[in-house]
């Protein structure tokens, strides 16, 4: 009977907070001291490491992460329901541990912690800064905004109602067509001093706030606090706000791309497309292959920008291309360099070839081959034309050599568009020297790929690489191609006609 009248009075209590507007706060269960002082422990064993021991964002592995760790001292938390700088529901902080925060190095724990657990870390986190107790003792309790009004669905020109919001509110970080390019975006820095670039917008998987309608809403409304994104509910209608959310939702991809084991290079008669906008491109799927920071060796590098890249080949008789499309928030080296982050190295890719096809599994060292083991880098830098390219020898990551002028025959054509670069190699199939690869039909030939981004000070070790891949020149269509289907084809239905003509016989 006890344990009716606790729920009824909890249910009347959740209840007169929706009606009256009573933070939510209330609602959520009271975090206790008993709590915090479970929560340290759990905090030394699985946070210390990021966030430091009195929760600055100053851990052992703080400076290699990007972003950096979240300073629970100031207590300036970026994805809540609350207006920009403005304290968060326990909630959001329960949910940022449990889930984690995609795109970034913060891991989901809510497999690895029970809920309880989960709400012990969240009472100690909140004793690392006084802002919270402060908030406490004057009861100034979160506030969440309402998410109400959620379109079922956005017609064509509610999207280009969106889109027009969006040049006039969002462009200028996000670029014209999100990827996140913009003119200020080069400039741009968190509260602490750190660079930070704008979401690239149709990478869904990476939205660290979540990528539903609702999601996308939150942030746009409450801004993200501590970075230059503002809360547009104090100069926007929220009717607005959702026509930007429809156009956002037309372009974001919200899972990523299956990656390509093997990328198909498809045999075409006569010439090969001339540029990376041609449009017989499109008739291939593109081929997705994730990227990482070289941590490996040397000057290692753990705050690269270049996420993945998109892969795409054909070859005929002669010559072999390869197009690489990749999002890069800058063209580097830039015109005019930023005085606050001075690095404007020319951004550069690589492809890494083996010098021979392997006969087995084992292929070179994926760093850029070994003594034993060299690889051919076809490697392009955004000079002055945007078609430079350099054909080299890698005997390891340090130690790779211009090849001599007669191997020095790797064309290659450039162009950057709002925030994505497309770079087309091309190359004949065999060159017949010593140390440099002759492409065959049919074989599996190992791919990898290396990435500089040089706005954000990438060169030498310091780049995103890929691991070994496969490219297959697929083989050239024939008519047996046709001609044994259809020939297999007329038997079986020659059969089937001459069982049916016995059967009505019998």
């Amino acid at each position: 009977m006890i344990d009716m009248k606790y729920m009824l009075m909890k249910s009347i209590v959740v209840l007169a907070a929706m009606l009256i507007g009573m933070p939510s706060s209330f609602a959520e269960s009271k975090l206790t001291a008993e709590q915090a002082e479970n929560g340290k422990p759990i905090y030394e064993k699985l946070c210390i490491g990021c966030h430091g021991e009195r929760g600055k964002g100053d851990g052992a592995a703080a400076n290699f992460l990007r972003p950096r760790p979240r300073n629970f001292k100031i207590a300036r938390y970026k994805f809540t329901y609350t207006m920009y700088g403005k304290l968060p529901k326990d909630s959001t902080i329960f949910n940022a541990i449990a889930v984690g925060l995609p795109g970034t190095s913060m891991p989901g724990w809510e497999d690895t912690l029970t809920d309880d657990q989960i709400w012990d870390v969240v009472a100690y986190i909140k004793t690392l800064s006084r802002k919270f107790t402060r908030a406490e003792k004057k009861k100034r309790y979160p506030k969440p905004i309402e998410i109400v009004d959620v379109p079922k669905e956005w017609t064509g020109e509610d999207i280009k109602q969106g889109y027009e919001l969006f040049k006039k509110n969002c462009v200028k970080c996000h670029g014209v067509t999100g990827l996140g390019s913009g003119s200020t975006a080069v400039a741009l820095k968190h509260d602490l001093g750190d660079r930070i670039w704008p979401r690239n917008l149709t990478r869904g998987w990476v939205y660290r706030g979540g990528n539903e309608p609702k999601d996308i809403f939150r942030t746009i409304a409450t801004g993200i606090t501590g970075t230059p994104m503002p809360a547009h509910l104090e100069t926007m209608k929220p009717e607005d706000i959702w026509k930007i959310v429809g156009f956002v939702n037309s372009i974001v991809k919200r899972e990523p791309p299956r990656v390509s084991e093997v990328i198909i290079s498809r045999y075409v008669e006569g010439g090969l497309p001339k540029r990376p906008t041609d449009k017989k491109w499109d008739e291939l799927p593109l081929e997705y292959i994730p990227l990482v920071s070289q941590i490996v060796e040397g000057n290692r590098w753990f705050t690269t920008t270049l996420e993945s890249i998109y892969v795409r080949s054909f070859y005929n008789n002669d010559y072999i291309s390869i197009l690489v499309e990749y999002d890069d928030p800058s063209q580097s080296p830039l015109e005019t360099p930023i005085e606050m982050f001075p690095e404007n190295e020319p951004d550069s890719f690589a492809i890494q070839l083996p010098t021979i096809i392997p006969t087995g599994m084992e292929k070179p060292y994926f760093l850029n081959g070994d003594d034993d083991a060299p690889v051919n880098l076809w490697k392009w830098t955004n000079n002055t034309n945007g078609n430079g390219a350099d054909a080299l020898l890698g005997k390891g990551i340090t130690n790779a050599v211009l090849m001599d002028e007669s191997s020095q025959n790797i064309t290659v054509k450039s162009v950057y568009d709002n925030g994505r670069w497309k770079i087309m190699f091309t190359r004949k199939l065999k060159v017949g020297q010593e140390s440099n690869l002759d492409f065959e039909v049919g074989k599996y030939i190992p791919i990898a790929f290396n990435a500089w981004d040089g706005n954000n000070g990438e060169k030498n070790e310091q780049r995103a690489i890929s691991i070994w891949y496969w490219l297959l020149l697929d083989s050239p269509s024939s008519m047996n191609v046709y001609l044994f289907p259809l020939i297999i084809g007329l038997m079986i239905a020659g059969g089937e006609v001459w069982l049916i003509f016995k059967a009505k016989k019998g």
